[in-house]
């Protein structure tokens, strides 16, 4: 579940602003407001603290002069690791050249006073990568794919071109101008706070990369004491109070010393695809069909089939999740059951057509009709619907999920909103105030 969150500079959020998930664990935490006012960056934010295969940009700063930075606190039940997570984000608004900023490698090679750690974390961590000579070896075995997709060793001289490639796209990425940001996560194993850091550089063609400058920071972590939660401990401060900017100044502090000494490691944090697999943020529909006006050229009857298909292929959460075993589909029934009554509407979803598309079928009564013809508030509802069965995602964030809905409607989302909030963090977005109540206010 997400407890919180702490953030500053972002969007409309020039301030430090925080907020307490925990306060309304009964409750949706529902955000309604004008347009272009920061709800949706929330959303985002939340989405910024996950795995970074998630993130494809950075959101914008409200002052490019100043650091920025976000942190997501999250209670989990997972072996090996305490139930407190935070994970976040940090922008440096002084780094706009990585370069510039800490040594590369071949600067690391002319200094000999600057040393390696090799780091060993109890069988999930690798070794770090043995250094010169091993390394050269192994540039020279890279392996590239034959016709018939079996792996065949590169010649001496394939290994050391592609290895000389390799080298000359990493010297490109270092000195590419750009915004240095690092993805930060602190949590426990065996009783033992642990706080890890990766860099990456946004470069100046808005592609992200991974600087594989990763460092374990050791000099904050009596700061964290209170504020990590461990199985032992019980308690935990949350975010409000230590995450601010003094807090980053630290940070951004420890992780330019240890990445200019070079004391770095590999490792791949399987905590943030754990976080991952148990988040999901939906956006709004915006509409399935390709036709938005009566002029428009794809409305004509020669592209009624790629119409209907291109519908069923956009409403990606009833095509994956319609059949999946991960639904609890009596539950999925009743909820959608209760937001469509008096109707009866079932989907169904056909087999792959001869372009290997699965068409949806939605039947009312006794008509049947394809997904294109389906109102929005009914198609929203199915969505909804399915989510809120999910055997496994538990922080859901909603992005106009009313949308298309008849007031009546809106008032039995707000029901299933409350009822299942009690084991889930719920968190709307939304232009309406018919899913507020006297409680939410």
């Amino acid at each position: 579940m997400l407890r919180g969150m702490a953030l500053q500079n972002f969007v409309h959020f020039e301030k430090r602003f925080v907020l307490d998930f925990s306060k309304t664990k009964n409750g949706p935490n529902i955000f309604v407001g004008a347009s272009s006012t920061g709800k949706t960056a929330v959303l985002e934010l939340i989405r910024r603290c996950m795995d970074s295969r998630l993130n494809s940009s950075l959101t914008n700063r409200a002052n490019s002069n100043e650091k920025e930075y976000v942190f997501c606190e999250f209670y989990l039940d997972i072996d090996k690791y305490g139930p407190t997570v935070i994970t976040g984000m940090i922008v440096d608004a002084r780094t706009d050249n990585y370069s510039s900023t800490m040594q590369t490698d071949k600067e690391v090679k002319a200094n000999p006073e600057v040393k390696s750690e090799d780091k060993e974390e109890k069988g999930r961590e690798n070794k770090l990568d043995e250094m010169s000579e091993q390394g050269d070896e192994q540039g020279s075995l890279k392996k590239k794919m034959k016709k018939d997709n079996k792996p065949e060793e590169m010649s001496g001289e394939q290994g050391e071109e592609q290895g000389s490639q390799n080298k000359k796209d990493k010297e490109m990425d270092l000195d590419e101008e750009g915004t240095m940001f690092h993805k930060v996560i602190m949590y426990t194993l065996g009783g033992k706070i642990e706080f890890c850091s990766e860099t990456y550089l946004e470069r100046s063609d808005g592609k992200i990369v991974n600087l594989e400058k990763n460092v374990k920071l050791s000099q904050i972590l009596d700061d964290l004491r209170g504020y990590i939660e461990t199985k032992e401990n019980h308690s935990s401060k949350g975010i409000t109070d230590l995450f601010n900017e003094d807090f980053v100044v630290k940070v951004l502090g420890e992780i330019e010393i240890k990445q200019r000494e070079n004391k770095t490691y590999h490792v791949c944090q399987e905590l943030w695809r754990k976080i991952e697999e148990q988040f999901v943020g939906i956006l709004p529909t915006r509409g399935l069909g390709t036709i938005q006006w009566t002029k428009s050229k794809l409305i004509e009857s020669e592209n009624k089939t790629k119409n209907y298909e291109g519908t069923c292929v956009h409403a990606e959460i009833i095509t994956e999740l319609l059949d999946s075993d991960i639904i609890d589909k009596k539950k999925e029934q009743e909820i959608f059951s209760f937001l469509t009554n008096p109707s009866k509407i079932v989907f169904r979803k056909e087999a792959p057509n001869a372009n290997r598309i699965n068409l949806i079928q939605v039947k009312n009564g006794m008509n049947e009709f394809p997904l294109l013809k389906t109102s929005v508030g009914i198609i929203e509802a199915k969505q909804f619907s399915l989510i809120m069965a999910h055997r496994t995602l538990k922080p859901i964030c909603l992005e106009e999920p009313d949308r298309g809905m008849h007031p009546q409607m809106i008032e039995r989302l707000k029901e299933v909103l409350h009822h299942e909030s009690r084991l889930k963090t719920i968190i709307v977005v939304t232009h309406t105030p018919y899913l507020l109540d006297q409680s939410l206010l």
